[in-house]
């Protein structure tokens, strides 16, 4: 086997690195409280409204704010009116394989929701052959 390349050992690195899983985690629950203004047609400045804060507050936020605590979540939640789930990794492959699984559930899903149904349709019957027939 040949020597792990520089990218290899990067990754080993960082798939441990507190830091590095931290960033991460703010991106998705960034874009979690980004699906849910799209879902519940927030602004940010409603959302600045509905939290007592200014726009320029919820701008650093959604930009990932590194100091982003569980208070502030827990706050952006009860303005949004829906729970934000958050999983915080022991590292960055453990994430990434719950990642792919969530994915593969998700495939699943839409695969057997695109399934077309097993029910047959009634034959269909054209007016003027029904009226050219009983002639």
């Amino acid at each position: 086997m040949s020597e792990p390349g520089l990218l290899d050992k990067w990754f080993e690195e960082w798939d441990q690195d507190p830091d590095f899983i931290l960033e991460g985690v703010l991106l998705a629950a960034t874009e979690r409280i980004c699906e849910l203004m799209d879902k519940h047609d927030v602004s940010r400045a409603e959302l600045a409204r509905r939290l007592g804060k200014s726009r320029a507050y919820v701008t650093r936020v959604l930009n990932g704010q590194p100091n982003m605590t569980l208070k502030t979540l827990t706050q952006i939640a009860v303005a949004l009116g829906e729970g934000i789930d958050l999983f915080v990794p022991s590292s960055v492959r453990e994430e990434r394989a719950r990642a792919q699984a969530a994915h593969e559930v998700q495939q699943r899903k839409a695969a057997q929701r695109a399934k077309p149904s097993r029910r047959r349709k009634p034959p269909v019957t054209h007016p003027t052959r029904k009226a050219a027939a009983s002639r």
